[in-house]
């Protein structure tokens, strides 16, 4: 049996057991994970963080 009939062989298999779609709803869950993470650092203003920084270097220096 070639490899890639095997491999499609137990892809199928786990299909028939429901873990392919366990596997699929934690795939998509990770993906939707990193694109909350994303877009919680699309958040975070860089120019307002900078500011920040040159606030605080300013008030270190008198």
């Amino acid at each position: 049996m070639p490899r890639s009939n095997l491999i499609l062989f137990w892809v199928n298999r786990k299909i028939n057991h429901g873990n392919a779609l366990c596997l699929v709803l934690v795939m998509e869950s990770a993906i939707l994970i990193c694109h909350v993470l994303n877009a919680a650092v699309n958040l975070v203003d860089l120019d307002a963080v900078q500011e920040l920084r040159t606030f605080n270097a300013m008030d270190v220096e008198g």
